[in-house]
């Protein structure tokens, strides 16, 4: 579990970020502190993830620079509704920016990305209810199906594990390698071993039923095809 510190100026601001970041990523533990409150630099809190609201004045540059002297190990993230701080990214050698209000792939998109940076690579899943853990190997995971506000987990040989979260919160917690390919299902890309884009459907190694993408994830699969083809004879 990571921890995630929030910071901006005004505490409002902060309830909005608040509400929207626990959704995206429910298996992150957040803290909320506004840059007023002096207290947020000498807080007892080492944070893996920043994310700083600024509007773009000469007190928020002197706030992001403070912030990586305070706290050197921590990944910063800038979330602002101007545009042209973007550019802070690459002159603070800062993780990512986001867009404020929220738009939801841009956000997957950062989870991830700060995923990638942030936890040691792991090869099993806990899905857990009540006083119950299973473990599962993550290279055993064919796919996933949406079922309703749970999820079926389809492992080698097609055995079925249910768990007790929604697809978009397993999303969040598995590698960049599984891919989002119809609102029901996502795939693991390292098992794909067929894309029919005439039928609109993707067969899995091990996998007796072949799995449908939507109109809308076609060109996610197109990117998915280039990088599997630049890796064939």
């Amino acid at each position: 579990m990571l921890t995630c510190l929030v910071i901006a100026k005004h505490s409002d601001k902060l309830q909005l970020l608040r509400n929207q970041l626990e959704a995206f990523d429910p298996f992150s533990r957040f803290f909320y502190q506004s840059i007023s409150e002096e207290a947020w630099l000498h807080e007892q809190i080492i944070p893996d993830v920043i994310y700083m609201y600024v509007q773009g004045n000469q007190e928020d540059n002197q706030d992001l620079l403070q912030c990586k002297i305070v706290y050197p190990k921590a990944h910063i993230i800038v979330i602002s509704s101007c545009k042209s701080l973007a550019y802070s990214v690459f002159k603070y050698n800062l993780l990512h920016f986001l867009i404020f209000p929220f738009v939801e792939p841009e956000v997957v998109k950062c989870v991830q990305k700060v995923k990638r940076h942030c936890i040691v690579k792991k090869n099993t899943l806990c899905i857990r209810s009540y006083r119950d853990y299973q473990y599962i190997k993550i290279n055993d995971i064919l796919f996933l199906k949406a079922d309703n506000n749970t999820t079926d987990f389809y492992i080698n040989n097609m055995k079925r594990v249910h768990g007790f979260k929604t697809l978009k919160s397993y999303q969040s917690r598995l590698p960049s390698g599984f891919l989002r390919i119809h609102k029901s299902y996502l795939i693991n890309t390292n098992k794909i071993r067929r894309i029919d884009f005439g039928k609109r459907n993707c067969e899995l190694t091990g996998c007796q039923q072949p799995i449908p993408f939507s109109k809308s994830f076609t060109e996610e699969l197109n990117q998915l095809n280039e990088t599997l083809m630049k890796k064939a004879y």
